[in-house]
């Protein structure tokens, strides 16, 4: 999900010069993160397949794994922090749109 997402959002980005501002800000920063989930999961995956020992405590205890997790959770920050600001940003939109 997290590529189509990334792969959707480069091209919406790419393709219309009318999304500007705000909009491309916010697409740019959703971009980032799926780009940082989707390299920590490739790292992991490597990863995973450079060890013979599958236990679950062991490889997160492994440094490796311990430095590519931070990643992945950044990612879902900048995506969660996108859709909080969306949110405001429509909330404040609304409020100020006269009728």
């Amino acid at each position: 999900v997290a590529i189509l997402i990334y792969c959707f959002t480069l091209r919406v980005i790419s393709s219309f010069s009318a999304i500007h501002g705000n909009c491309k800000f916010f697409m740019l920063f959703t971009a980032l993160g799926q780009f940082c989930i989707i390299l920590s999961h490739v790292l992991k995956v490597a990863f995973w397949f450079s060890i013979d020992n599958y236990d679950r405590f062991f490889m997160y205890a492994q440094p490796f794994f311990k430095s590519v997790q931070p990643l992945n959770e950044f990612g879902f920050f900048l995506t969660d922090l996108n859709n909080c600001m969306i949110i405001i940003e429509r909330t404040v939109a609304c409020a100020k749109s006269t009728r």
